[in-house]
């Protein structure tokens, strides 16, 4: 097989996996007060109880950011939690492809890290001209708003396939369905409106 190929598709794999893995650590550990509990405090507690889903989203003043950013033992652990796979991975399934996958992982925490950062603290940065930009930090605000949705920050096809992504669009089609059923008198559906 093409070596190029495999490395590319490793970096693809660790993408799509990297949106797993975010929206299940963000839904199991950083929502519920699992072990361990500073991922609960931290997140659910600190970051959600300072930025919600109005105005109080973003932090004018980079001084006061001190809850975006994940803790700094935060990359070591999931490297550490990483390597063994990573490892497995390498050595029983696609040969020489160790590197990538710490690096796609490497870059994927330091990619998340700057976009929620970004995201709470506006600074007129090149990367908020985008439209992906746009979108997720609206996705993310979301989140804020609705906590059991949005799960993921950078990239959220987790929330596309485990039902857990909501958009403005999608909460405008559920209020026109409610008043829909109000007005005439019908019962209100409880299968989510897709958008």
């Amino acid at each position: 097989m093409n070596p190029i190929i495999v490395q590319v598709g490793a970096v693809v794999a660790c993408g799509v996996y990297g949106s797993f893995f975010e929206w299940f650590w963000h839904k199991y550990w950083m929502h519920y007060p699992r072990e361990p509990k500073e991922a609960f405090r931290g997140h659910t507690i600190v970051h959600h109880g300072l930025y919600k889903g109005d105005d109080s989203f973003f932090v004018e003043e980079e001084l006061h950011a001190e809850h975006v950013l994940l803790k700094p033992y935060a990359l070591p652990g999931l490297i550490a939690l990483h390597l063994p796979i990573i490892y497995c991975i390498d050595r029983y399934w696609l040969p020489h492809t160790a590197l990538t996958f710490f690096l796609a992982t490497l870059a994927y925490f330091v990619v998340y890290e700057f976009t929620h950062y970004n995201m709470h603290v506006p600074r007129k940065q090149f990367v908020e001209r985008f439209a992906w930009f746009r979108f997720l930090r609206q996705h993310h605000k979301l989140h804020h708003r609705y906590m059991q949705k949005n799960f993921c920050v950078l990239i959220p096809l987790a929330d596309w396939m485990c039902g857990t992504m909501i958009t403005e669009k999608t909460l405008a089609k559920q209020k026109a369905a409610r008043e829909a059923a109000i007005a005439s008198g019908q019962p209100l559906s409880k299968k989510p409106v897709r958008s």
